[in-house]
């Protein structure tokens, strides 16, 4: 019988088969084939109803025990082989069956997040942090002065590159992602902002990256006049050995520059951080893109311009939500 028509409909056909219609005026009347008519009668006949028959139920293939215990096993074992996890099972049961059965429950493979690693001591430090500053204003947060170090590296891409290709055109120059023999090659930039105005980039020569080559490429050259042009401000650096150096402490203090007690490990804390990410995202996308020291060089300090001043001033508005993040993670890592 057609898989769209009404008990209604298959009523009125049986009643005219009983009240002596043909089959051929049946199907005139109600816009059914002949043969579509007759297998109606005929289902009628043997089941003794025009009533859908029920589809017959698949008898589940984890119970429901099975199931919570499928649960507890991949929490307890976050990165456990699919086929493992398949056998610590009582029931005999495929990997698809296990893995349909996760989805269900909203349970995925996923590639992990990259985060620091917290100890105890370490949360607690972030927890206090964020306790401390939780009533901090957005207007109190602009006048951080944010700081960090990171570095570019030549020919690394910071996100997977994925293209739309046929099977013959694997190796194709426009689906191929190109490395580079100087692909080590890299340079450390360190860049500052407080609220929208922006600081260097300084860039650090690979032989001098002592604290007293910080003082002298970073301070000296960028923070004391970056600094000078800033009033109340406080300055954010995290814990690196040229920070905490005697040295960088004299001449903080030399210069009267207060330093905000940074919770260790807290990158997601920094804005700075979502900054280079674009950054390194943008240069990625540059065609051509860096293919050497020099060239990195370059890129960077086009992309550092090119940062526009609402950019800044909008995660410096995140502050308040992010230290709102750590104290409900009770000092674990956040999304930022």
């Amino acid at each position: 019988m057609p898989k769209d028509s009404t008990k209604e409909e298959r009523d009125i056909v049986v009643k005219m088969s009983l009240e002596g219609h043909k089959n051929e005026e049946i199907a005139d009347t109600v816009g059914y084939t002949k043969s579509t008519v007759y297998k109606i009668i005929q289902r009628a006949k043997i089941r003794g109803t025009t009533e859908r028959p029920m589809s017959p139920t698949k008898p589940r293939s984890l119970s429901v025990r099975d199931e919570r215990a499928l649960v507890r096993t991949v929490k307890r074992e976050r990165d456990a082989p699919l086929q493992d996890i398949t056998n610590t099972l009582p029931s005999k049961v495929s990997t698809r069956t296990v893995q349909r059965t996760l989805h269900s429950r909203g349970i995925a493979s996923c590639v992990s997040v990259k985060k620091p690693f917290l100890t105890k001591e370490r949360k607690v430090k972030r927890l206090m942090f964020a306790k401390d500053h939780k009533d901090w204003t957005v207007d109190q947060w602009r006048k951080v002065i944010w700081t960090d170090e990171s570095t570019f590296e030549v020919g690394k891409n910071v996100r997977r590159r994925r293209v739309w290709r046929e099977p013959s055109e694997k190796y194709n120059e426009d689906c191929l992602e190109p490395t580079f023999k100087s692909g080590r090659t890299s340079i450390m930039v360190w860049c500052a902002f407080a609220d929208n105005q922006k600081a260097g980039p300084a860039i650090i020569p690979p032989k001098r990256r002592s604290a007293k080559d910080f003082v002298d490429i970073v301070y000296e050259r960028h923070l004391k006049e970056f600094k000078n042009k800033l009033v109340d401000c406080v300055l954010m650096e995290g814990g690196a050995p040229i920070h905490t150096s005697c040295v960088s402490q004299e001449w903080r203090k030399l210069h009267h520059i207060p330093k905000i007690n940074w919770p260790p490990c807290s990158p997601d804390l920094n804005p700075l951080e979502n900054i280079w990410l674009s950054m390194k995202t943008d240069i990625h996308k540059r065609n051509p893109r860096p293919k050497d020291a020099k060239q990195m060089t370059q890129a960077v300090l086009e992309e550092w311009k090119a940062i526009p001043a609402k950019r800044l001033e909008s995660l410096v508005a995140t502050m308040p939500q992010r230290i709102q993040d750590v104290i409900d993670a009770k000092g674990g890592s956040t999304r930022w």
